[in-house]
């Protein structure tokens, strides 16, 4: 189990190097992020979703 959890940690090393360098690219090559600077708190109260009530889910047209 050792062995796997080592592979997993480096796996998710390789792909966060992988994205980083794609974003340097982006920006690089004159993209732009914008960042969103007001976000949903954690007072925000949640709200659930059809699959929470046990009822069937509505047929779509």
């Amino acid at each position: 189990m050792e062995k796997q959890a080592s592979i997993n940690t480096s796996e998710k090393q390789r792909l966060r190097e992988s994205i980083a360098e794609e974003v340097r690219r982006f920006l690089d090559g004159g993209g732009n992020i914008d960042v969103l600077e007001n976000t949903p708190g954690k007072d925000v109260q949640y709200r659930g979703s059809i699959w929470d009530t046990g009822a069937a889910a509505p047929l779509l047209d």
